[in-house]
């Protein structure tokens, strides 16, 4: 939560729109792509975690 909070600030001061995206929409672009970059970072980290050790060392 503490990485969102540098965003909220910058979408709150840059309020006005520039080059045709507004900071909200920045600021929710933004929020997904950290996000997902977090969420497949979770699933991989879970997937190692709990996955058989043997299998990924079958290749």
């Amino acid at each position: 939560m503490l990485l969102l909070w540098p965003l909220l600030q910058l979408s709150s001061i840059s309020s006005q729109p520039m080059v045709g995206i507004s900071g909200s929409q920045l600021a929710w672009i933004a929020f997904t792509s950290i996000a997902i970059t977090v969420g497949v970072f979770v699933l991989l980290v879970v997937r190692d975690r709990f996955a058989p050790p043997s299998d990924d060392q079958d290749s």
